[in-house]
């Protein structure tokens, strides 16, 4: 009778940290695939801004970001997409991602902000 409950108590202790390992191994996945859209999409973003007039970049920044990032987002996960903070000259850009994905088993959400600055390499 002692080894049938230490069996089903091991049995429930290996399900519970089973559990654990996927929501973690699912928040990184989900942390790591949108941190790096995020830099990619910026990046490809500064480059597209960068050959615009200088006046006519903050309205555009939020829409050439959204159109560079929809390339990279995965189907199963809500993005919010927002623009922080701009400067048009020197070019500067600061995006904010809030992810949010609904699985089967919980509801991972997460927020990613990154900043990118235009430096001139001339000398």
């Amino acid at each position: 009778m002692k080894g049938i409950v230490m069996a089903a108590g091991l049995m429930a202790l290996s399900m519970g940290v089973s559990v654990g390992l996927l929501f973690y191994i699912s928040h990184e996945q989900l942390r790591l695939n949108t941190e790096s859209s995020l830099k990619l999409a910026l990046g490809e973003t500064m480059v597209q801004l960068d050959d615009l007039d200088p006046s006519v970049r903050e309205s555009r920044a939020l829409l050439i970001f959204s159109d560079n990032f929809s390339v990279r987002k995965e189907k199963s996960v809500q993005y919010q997409v927002d623009l922080m903070g701009f400067l048009a000259d020197p070019l500067a850009v600061r995006i904010r991602i809030r992810a949010t994905e609904n699985t089967a088993l919980f509801r991972l959400e997460l927020s990613a902000e990154e900043t990118m600055i235009e430096v001139d390499n001339e000398k």
